[in-house]
C-alpha cells in the first residue's frame, strides 16, 4: 500500500462542474456546493375532489378530513411528471442569485439530450 492509498477519496460529486457557471467545484473560491435534485409534479384533481367530497360527507372541517384520510382510499394526489438527475451548483452561483428554474432547465435539457439515440 502506497501513501496515496491512505488519502481520503473525494466523492464523484466534488469532481463535477457547477451547472450554472461551468467551473469545476474544486476550482471555485469556496469548496462548498449544493447537490440539487428535482421532480416536476402535478396534482391529481380527481383524487383531491374525491378526498374533499368524502371529508364533506363525514362532517367537513378538520375532523372530516382526518376521517377521510383514515377511511378513504389511498390515492396519491401528487403525480410525478418528470424527474431530473441531481446536479451541482457552486456556492458562488447559489449566493449570487442564479435562478433555480434556469439551472433545473439546463439539467433537464441535458438529460433529454442523453436519452435521444
Amino acid at each position: 500500500m502506497n501513501e496515496l492509498d491512505k488519502l481520503p477519496h473525494l466523492p464523484v460529486e466534488a469532481m463535477g462542474p457547477c451547472i450554472a457557471c461551468g467551473r469545476q467545484l474544486l476550482a471555485t473560491e469556496l469548496p462548498i456546493f449544493f447537490r440539487i435534485s428535482a421532480k416536476q409534479c402535478g396534482i391529481d384533481g380527481s383524487a383531491v375532489r374525491q378526498h374533499v367530497g368524502l371529508a364533506m360527507s363525514m362532517g367537513g372541517g378538520a375532523d372530516g378530513l382526518a376521517l377521510a384520510g383514515i377511511l378513504g382510499p389511498r390515492v396519491e394526489p401528487v403525480i410525478v411528471m418528470d424527474e431530473i438527475t441531481a446536479f451541482n451548483v457552486c456556492h458562488g452561483c447559489a449566493t449570487d442569485g442564479v435562478g433555480l428554474l434556469d439551472v433545473i432547465g439546463r439539467q433537464w435539457e441535458g438529460d433529454k439530450a442523453r436519452e435521444r439515440p
